[in-house]
């Protein structure tokens, strides 16, 4: 038994959920299970200690903020209707790279698989 060809999602549309659980798992990973801070303390007498803490230990619900970005801008293309993905897809791609790259002392580069995903999005138009 087929699936009819109207509700058998598209491969472009398939792409784009893999993208938008992409950027999920880069946002839960790099803000709140990996630690990317590291603090340095210093006593008078000369002692030093050595801890990391997540971006959402050190930044708090600001994190938070910076983390959906990135995951809405993936999430929009995979909302819209077919004829308008392509397009969609396009306009993430590039603003997802420009977030990347202002983000990328920090956590940009680990947007990049995302980044990929949405250019594949892109190129199957139609399909």
């Amino acid at each position: 038994m087929s699936i009819p060809e109207r509700t058998r999602p598209s491969a472009q549309a398939i792409t784009l959920w893999v993208a938008v659980g992409l950027a999920v798992l880069t946002a839960i990973l790099m803000f709140a299970i990996v630690p990317s801070v590291t603090i340095v303390e210093s006593s008078s007498s000369g002692a030093s200690s050595e801890s990391t803490e997540t971006l959402l230990e050190a930044m708090g619900p600001r994190a938070l903020i910076i983390a959906a970005v990135p995951t809405v801008i993936t999430l929009v293309p995979a909302f819209l209707p077919r004829r308008a993905r392509t397009i969609a897809a396009v306009i993430a791609a590039v603003l997802l790279t420009v977030w990347a790259v202002l983000a990328a002392f920090t956590v940009g580069v680990y947007y990049i698989p995302t980044i990929a995903a949405l250019v594949v999005a892109a190129a199957l138009h139609g399909k």
